[in-house]
């Protein structure tokens, strides 16, 4: 174990003894002198242990945060404030290990309300620590505190958000690294990708969902951040293997990876281990995290320049080997640097290596046996969700599945399942129409998600719970298909439980060729089947990964088991309650605040136009019609973001 004594000249002394396994050729003591402000303090302690990977047992990891607004200038891109925590922008990582609990003590020094979200941690029996606002707690009002207890139960790489109007999108965002300490380690950097933009989220917001937008054209960002930085610089040393966290803190855009002159194996998927998978150029989309293991040049000559993983904006469908941002589209690089004062060297031409110039795709993915449940899911319930930007009867342009564009309830819709009685927990009624409420019981769910968007990628994540992939394929979609069960043509769906090396060596049936994940990238015009066990109790949200379409109606709310769902002593503390009264939120009844199922003051969304609309109202619309072609033709010839071309139509305007 790690111990730290204060020396008289004002510096910390960390000492470690720790039990390492031989393989690692580490000596097991480790002597390390730093500053002695907290953050130099926590910094090398968690270097520390990320390192050596000891066998430490379960601790309490306390962080005690303060919310404020941070000025940040970042070079090239000027100056505007951020969410920072105890007055520092951006903040550093969390590590942790299997079986600690993280106490994260918050204080809200903002001027408006806050929550946190811990992304892809199930929460598994206490989705009162889920930290969505209305869904599983009321918002954390200014001037308040809140305090975080979450039990870490599931190893990898997730992350911390601001889950209230966009916090995350204004700086509130942190990795959160949870190590096993059973598996191999290796040096490993955390690479954390996310969009700058000049405005405030409150104001780009405004802007995207008012009536002026009836085409929900989404912001343009003023450019792509690595490490919360234009460029950043990572250290390699020749030879050696590094393992590279990457997440995407992203509001809307996908991204391509690829590092010249170096290859990338996938290990991790969003905390599943899986079989190691060589890429050359890997794709994230907003929320998904990868762990790839990157080795060092070995070779003298070639650690004599640095090298850049160039990271570059997805547009459309479109693949792309990584190295170059297509026409229009953002990109930056971080350094991968063998040496302070190296040259750069020059790109990779990934035609010369064909044999692994592989472009990341999900069905390449098998999981490990040894860290997945490989039993394929049989579904008990199919729920098809049709996800769509659809304008409304106000004029708006809002996200919404099967026409229905998400609102927030009156009431936190686990309030509603703890209080609103055994006999009507089970009534989807009792928790608004337009929160999209779906109550499933025990058994399997399957979900089959519907992108209809014909130009543009989509992403979604189910909180609460990971799903095992079944397919990702091109509309239309058909209910008659089978996805348990390898076609006489096994082309025709490339997920499959099956394949020759299944069936080979005895585990034909098993689920290795399903990965399992928490955030799905669907493509346009395209459905994913998707399968979850119905194993934690509570409230749970589905929704789109970009922010501004999450925010405006492309949500459902998933309410798992009610009737197993913990007791609301357990779940709804006198803090919880008290939060609750300070925000001015109902701590009892329906999605209005009323009881049984009188939902009068319910606030529902605007709705799709009515039939019978006015001449006026349908000029409008087919002046939008023209509009989306006009936007249809500029993408495809062009291949220039689906907002950009509203930039270049006023540049001509303009001129």
């Amino acid at each position: 174990m790690a111990s730290q004594d204060q020396s008289a000249k004002g510096y910390v002394l960390f000492s470690a003894s720790v039990s390492i396994p031989a393989w690692t050729q580490r000596q097991a003591t480790f002597d390390i002198v730093v500053g002695t402000s907290s953050s130099n303090v926590t910094h090398a302690f968690n270097k520390l242990t990320d390192i050596v990977g000891q066998d430490c047992p379960s601790q309490v990891v306390s962080l005690d945060w303060e919310l404020g607004y941070v000025n940040v200038n970042l070079k090239d891109l000027g100056a505007r404030r951020m969410i920072g925590i105890n007055g520092v922008w951006p903040p550093e990582a969390i590590y942790a290990n299997i079986g600690d609990t993280l106490s994260i003590n918050l204080r809200n020094n903002l001027n408006v309300p806050t929550a946190l979200h811990f992304y892809g941690l199930h929460q598994t029996g206490a989705p009162q620590l889920d930290g969505f606002p209305m869904v599983n707690q009321c918002p954390i009002p200014a001037n308040s505190n809140y305090t975080y207890t979450v039990f870490l139960n599931q190893t990898g790489t997730f992350f911390v958000e601001g889950s209230y109007a966009g916090q995350a999108v204004d700086g509130l965002r942190v990795p959160l690294i949870v190590r096993s300490t059973s598996d191999p380690k290796w040096d490993s950097h955390v690479v954390t990708l996310a969009e700058w933009y000049d405005d405030e989220y409150s104001t780009i917001f405004g802007t995207f969902s008012s009536t002026v937008n009836p085409l929900g054209i989404l912001p343009k960002p003023e450019a792509i951040l690595v490490n919360e930085q234009v460029n950043s610089t990572i250290h390699f040393n020749s030879g050696e293997t590094y393992m590279l966290r990457i997440l995407s803190f992203a509001s809307q855009l996908s991204m391509f990876i690829a590092i010249d002159s170096h290859n990338m194996t996938i290990v991790e998927v969003d905390g599943f281990a899986v079989e190691r998978y060589d890429v050359t150029a890997l794709k994230i989309a907003p929320g998904q995290r990868f762990g790839v293991l990157v080795r060092g040049m070995h070779d003298q000559n070639t650690t004599l320049v640095n090298y850049k993983m160039h990271i570059t904006q997805q547009i459309g469908n479109a693949d792309s080997d990584g190295t170059e941002a297509p026409v229009g589209a953002l990109g930056t690089f971080l350094t991968l640097s063998y040496g302070p004062n190296n040259p750069y060297g020059n790109a990779v031409d990934t035609t010369e290596r064909s044999d692994s110039s592989i472009i990341y795709d999900d069905s390449k993915l098998r999981n490990l046996v040894s860290r997945t449940n490989t039993e394929v899911l049989v579904p008990t319930r199919r729920i098809i969700l049709d996800a769509q930007v659809r304008m409304m009867a106000d004029g708006s342009a809002r996200g919404t599945f099967n026409n229905t564009a998400y609102i927030q309830p009156k009431v936190p819709s686990l309030i509603t399942a703890l209080t609103i009685g055994d006999s009507l927990k089970g009534n989807p009624i009792v928790y608004g129409a337009d929160t999209n409420p779906i109550v499933i019981d025990d058994g399997v769910t399957e979900i089959v998600i519907l992108n209809q968007d014909i130009i543009n990628a989509h992403s979604f994540h189910l909180h609460g719970h990971s799903f095992q992939i079944m397919d990702i394929d091109n509309l239309p979609f058909d209910p008659s298909k089978n996805f348990d069960t390898v076609d006489n043509n096994p082309n025709d769906a490339k997920y499959r439980k099956d394949d020759d090396d299944d069936a080979n060596s005895g585990n034909a049936g098993t689920a290795l060729g399903h990965p399992m994940r928490d955030t799905v990238q669907i493509p346009p015009s395209s459905f994913a089947v998707l399968r979850f066990r119905n194993d934690n109790a509570g409230v749970w949200l589905l929704h789109s990964t970009n922010s501004f379409l999450r925010d405006f109606g492309l949500a459902a709310t998933f309410i798992v088991n009610p009737n197993e769902i913990p007791s609301t002593g357990d779940l709804m503390s006198a803090a919880f309650n008290q939060t609750c009264a300070a925000a001015g939120v109902p701590t009892r009844g329906n999605a209005a605040g009323n009881l049984g199922t009188d939902l009068t003051g319910y606030i529902y969304s605007p709705g799709l136009p009515p039939t019978g609309t006015t001449a006026a109202f349908w000029g409008t619309v087919f002046g939008c019609a023209a509009c989306v072609l006009v936007m249809v033709i500029s993408v495809y010839l062009f291949h220039i973001p689906d907002d950009a071309w509203v930039d270049r139509f006023f540049e001509k305007k303009n001129d």
